[in-house]
């Protein structure tokens, strides 16, 4: 019997007998159990009815119940049934000592060994209940399933950092910060580090430029404003202006440097030494993930195992997928992802498996998590994100690296995104391949060892990760205290303070992620980014923090703080247009009354020098991207994968132009985001969306509805107020307006797909498409298996599956992450299952249940035992 069937005992009969009662009742206790049998791939009649007839005689059947006023039915199924689910687990622990040959057997074997056993149990009916000469073929099979689920803990601590007392409000001690940075600012620029030349250089080009800006930005002030005025607008330019000249410069050096990486021919970092060399260190590679889709996720670590594989060195590397899962159907199925791609591998897999009932402190915890249980058994370890595939050989690359420089700390390669099919997606990829090699190149040029970390596909030495990086946590209960959310920029500065190497390998290949699909998507991630990114605000003048950390995580939180600067930037300067000029000590009220005081020379003086300023930022902006061209067309293998000079160039026209219409829609959104965090509003955390489905209008609108009514408005009021600079607001009020229908087209599949048959917005890895993506697509290709594709859910699955129970229990144990439900839990879960089966048992009743295994395996035995359910299950 199914949990979610029925047993018929309420058939009456016309006055038996006892021996005629105890009969029936025997019999038909009996064909309720083998429907147990039969769940677990009993199929042998005479096996069947050996087993049954053996539970219900022990059940004690015929025999009136202790109470009198139980169904003898019920009485005689529920012991037997007991019975039952006593001697499947005596019998797995026996089959488990047979396979490892010893006393003491890993609860992951017992569970593992369970879910191998449905199709040996229907091949071999004869070895049921037996451990002892055991069919050779049977016995094989079931060595071959032998894994652990996680390896053997080997307890460490991370040692807390004194990073934390400079967080207070009231203690940042901005002025040790500030000191320190500025004497190894001095230090530098006199030669000290043999990369000073090119942050000296680097400074004072965008020092110049940023002057120069800012007296062509004063020259076209109005002469009679006020010097309060000036001096604020002169300040909120500079500040802004600052950024783009840094960029820009750069993006140069970065051109420049590729355009003679040909001629030099240098060898790349890490770069692979015959294959027949062992690795020194062992690896782990870590893949946390969080309410993903296990299909995905595992069609990931599959190509990247197989990778692996083809190198001669998987042996040196671990794989470990660590769950912070919170959806109960979703954490199961992973589970059953998982031990259905051990079976998959042959020998040993070195795939192991944990899931975290409590998701304490995110990502870095569940990182921290695994340091502290297993850390010590490992040199390093690559972190990885649900959407990441990374070669294998690239893998052995970054291991070699470390090996070869014990210093190193973290070693981060550069993610490319790949594999989208939206128009917003696939300008996303464009650009990064295409634009993207020139700042990287430009940003290992003056970084050097004090790079950053990304979070992922980047390999860290765990002996100083576990010595260093633990992260504090800020005071404060608002959106700016608590726990760190964006702690990749932090772990890097910790290390780099511990004085470990920080380099990002920006010739290293083989690195890809997923980037969202649509502009919602796009705009969610990066508020969960901003209020982490805030946070670092509290960060850049603690003490004994590297300069160059402090000017990354200044570079992380002013990525952000640009989008309000930028709009308050833009009305400061229009409301000086539409009368409000003497409010702002501005001079004359109106513009009107500013031309009837002002000559017209010096009025046609002053747009001279702001349109020259305004043509010269656009080129800041533009000229980084007709690098990023040029250093493609200069590559003849590139350029031929991108559709060759002429439909890469339009490739650019089109990516130019859409980034240009999505710019101010992202500066609202990211001047929303700011102004929540400071307002101590926290974010919450969701997964990511993978699957790529068009936006619909509804959806659209609602995202988009008040920045087209805000474009609109302002598009009015600008157009009547101040004619003047309607021309000049029209790129930004275009993006705000059309936002609704702009973000519908770049969600869409089939724009971008058309584009691609086209060979626009093409990128090399799509062209002639890397073998571990070739594999990865592959396995995403392949149909949903029938037990993931379950319309009832994985918790019907685990009540009516014993095999799958028996897994679920021996993960469990075996991770040590058991959390004892409450009685009353349990109970209402009992009665919930009782009342509509198992989808009516709440979300909170189902995760307590599966955190405890020995109150899953009671309700296992309630829905296999209980008299009614829903009948639609």
């Amino acid at each position: 019997m199914g949990p979610t069937e029925a047993p018929d005992h309420q058939t009456k009969r016309t006055a038996p007998s006892r021996a005629d009662s105890s009969v029936s009742t025997q019999s038909r206790a009996e064909r309720l159990l083998a429907e147990y049998l039969r769940a677990w791939g009993l199929r042998d009649p005479a096996a069947i009815a050996q087993w049954t007839r053996a539970w219900v005689e022990r059940s004690g059947v015929g025999e009136p119940s202790a109470t009198g006023s139980q169904d003898p039915l019920i009485s005689a199924y529920r012991a037997g049934m007991s019975a039952a689910i006593n001697d499947f687990d005596s019998w797995l622990q026996q089959l488990a000592r047979t396979v490892v040959k010893g006393e003491k057997v890993p609860a992951s074997t017992v569970g593992l060994t369970a879910f191998e056993l449905r199709s040996l149990i229907d091949n071999y009916p004869q070895a049921m209940f037996q451990s002892e000469a055991l069919p050779r073929p049977m016995l094989d099979q079931l060595r071959r399933a032998d894994r652990d689920v996680v390896p053997s803990v080997q307890h460490s601590q991370m040692q807390p950092q004194e990073l934390a007392v400079a967080l207070e409000p009231w203690q940042w001690q901005w002025w040790r910060g500030l000191a320190s940075s500025s004497t190894h600012a001095v230090l530098n620029l006199c030669g000290i580090s043999p990369w000073a030349g090119s942050r000296l250089l680097l400074a004072i080009l965008t020092l110049v430029t940023t002057l120069a800006g800012a007296w062509v930005f004063e020259q076209a002030q109005p002469a009679d404003g006020s010097v309060v005025a000036n001096i604020i607008s002169v300040g909120l330019f500079m500040t802004l202006f600052v950024w783009i000249a840094f960029s820009f410069w750069m993006a140069t050096a970065g051109f420049l440097r590729r355009l003679r990486v040909p001629r030099e021919a240098p060898q790349p970092l890490g770069a692979p030494k015959p294959s027949s060399e062992k690795l020194r260190g062992r690896t782990a590679i870590l893949l946390p993930i969080y309410n993903e889709s296990p299909s995905r996720v595992f069609a990931g670590l599959r190509a990247i195992y197989e990778s692996l594989q083809a190198t001669g060195h998987a042996a040196s590397f671990d794989f470990f997928v660590l769950s912070d899962t919170t959806n109960p159907d979703v954490w199961l199925a992973e589970e059953w992802t998982w031990a259905r791609l051990i079976q998959v591998f042959n020998g040993p897999s070195q795939v192991y498996y944990r899931h975290r009932t409590k998701n304490t402190s995110r990502k870095a915890g569940n990182i921290a998590d695994f340091c502290q249980r297993w850390g010590a058994g490992y040199d390093y370890m690559i972190v990885l994100d649900a959407d990441s595939v990374m070669s294998g050989a690239t893998l052995v690359e970054m291991a070699r690296a470390m090996d070869d420089d014990p210093q190193l700390g973290i070693l981060q390669a550069p993610p490319v995104p790949v594999n989208r099919l939206s128009l917003f997606a696939r300008c996303q990829q464009f650009a990064a391949r295409v634009y993207g090699p020139v700042f990287l190149e430009g940003f290992a040029w003056w970084s050097h060892t004090d790079g950053n970390y990304y979070g992922h596909n980047a390999i860290l030495r765990v002996d100083a990760f576990l010595k260093h990086c633990r992260l504090p946590i800020l005071s404060g209960s608002g959106a700016m205290g608590g726990e760190i959310l964006s702690h990749d920029f932090v772990e890097a500065a910790l290390m780099r303070r511990a004085g470990y190497k920080v380099r990002v390998a920006q010739d290293m290949q083989g690195s890809y992620e997923e980037c969202p699909p649509t502009l919602i998507d796009f705009a969610q991630r990066d508020q969960r980014w901003c209020q982490g990114n805030m946070q670092h605000l509290r960060l850049i003048f603690a003490g004994d923090i590297h300069p160059m950390s402090r000017l990354h995580l200044g570079m992380g939180a002013m990525s952000y703080l640009t989008s309000p600067l930028w709009m308050v930037s833009i009305l400061w300067s229009c409301l000086a247009f539409v009368g409000c000029g003497s409010w702002l000590g501005f001079g004359p009220a109106t513009v009107a009354d500013a031309a009837m005081v002002s000559a017209p020379v010096e009025q046609s003086t002053a747009w001279m020098w702001g349109g020259g300023l305004f043509a010269a930022t656009m080129a800041l902006l533009l000229l980084p991207k007709l690098w990023g061209y040029l250093a493609l067309v200069a590559d003849p293998t590139s350029r031929a994968a991108c559709g060759g000079a002429a439909k890469a160039g339009c490739s650019v026209l089109i990516e130019t132009v859409i980034s240009t219409l999505v710019a101010p829609i992202m500066m609202v959104f990211h001047s929303t985001f700011v102004t929540c965090t400071f307002m101590g509003r926290k974010v919450s955390w969701s997964a990511q969306q993978r699957d790529e489905q068009g936006l619909r209008f509804a959806a659209a609108l609602a995202a988009h509805w008040k920045q087209m009514v805000g474009g609109l408005v302002a598009a009015v009021l600008t157009f009547v107020l101040a004619p003047a600079i309607f021309l000049w607001m029209l790129p930004i009020l275009i993006g705000l307006i059309l936002a609704v229908p702009l973000s519908m087209l770049l969600s869409s599949v089939r724009v971008g797909q058309a584009l691609a048959s086209r060979r626009l917005l093409s990128t090399p890895d799509e062209t002639v498409v890397p073998r571990v993506l070739q594999r990865h697509r592959h396995l995403l290709a392949l149909p949903t298996p029938r037990e993931l594709a379950d319309p009832r859910g994985m918790f019907f699955r685990v009540l009516a599956d014993p095999a799958f129970l028996a897994l679920h229990r021996s993960i469990l144990q075996s991770t040590g992450d058991c959390q004892s439900a409450e009685p009353e839990k349990l109970r209402l879960a009992e009665r919930q299952l009782l009342a509509g089966g198992p989808a009516r048992v709440s979300v909170e009743n189902r995760k307590a249940v599966l955190a405890d295994a020995d109150a899953l395996r009671d309700l296992h035995f309630f829905a296999w035992t209980s008299t009614r359910t829903n009948s639609s299950e």
